[in-house]
This record gives structure tokens, sequence and C-alpha cells, in this order.
């Protein structure tokens, strides 16, 4: 059953890099199909520095699989971040202490 969700998740942050590299033409990301991109959400295209480690094996047994480590980790790094400058006002921070 574990195994089962973690590929769902996979597979969903798959379609969220999917639909952030095809382009501003898309209007809908699917952040809430799955915990994982719901939790990765701000670091998906968001406000924030992305690091993504890519573990291939290169086992001749294994092939298939690197490849397509290989192919999805080349359309993450085509995910363009919309920076903005995080500004502090006096009425946020007194909101904040509230």
């Amino acid at each position: 059953h574990e195994l089962t969700a973690i590929n769902g998740s996979l597979s969903a942050l798959a379609t969220v890099v999917a639909a952030l590299t095809e382009g501003r033409g898309r209007k809908h990301v699917p952040y809430r199909d799955s915990k994982l991109t719901r939790l990765l959400q701000p670091c998906l295209g968001g406000n924030a520095r992305t690091a993504l480690v890519a573990t291939i094996n290169p086992s001749h047994r294994h092939v298939d699989e690197t490849l397509n480590t290989l192919m999805f980790a080349q359309r993450a790094m085509a995910v363009v971040n919309s920076v903005q400058v995080n500004k502090v006002t006096a009425a946020t921070q007194r909101t904040n202490a509230a």
C-alpha cells in the first residue's frame, strides 16, 4: 500500500513539473493531487531556491529507470521560478504580532 502511495506522489510530481514547463499558457497546475506536490508547492516555480538530486544506477539492468530519471531531471531543470522580494512592513509586523 505504501509503495502505491509513493508511486502516486511521484507521478503527481511529474505532472506538476510538466505543467510548469509547458509555458505560461496553462492556467492550472495540479499541486493538490498529492501531499508531496502540495508540500513542495512553494519550491516548484515559486519564490525559493530548489535543488534536485537525480540518483541513477550505472547497471545495464536499470537502463530504463536511469533514462526516465534523467528525462525527469531535464524537465525539472526547465522550471522557472518567479522570484519576488519579500517585504516586511510595519502593518504586517503588527498583524503578525497580534
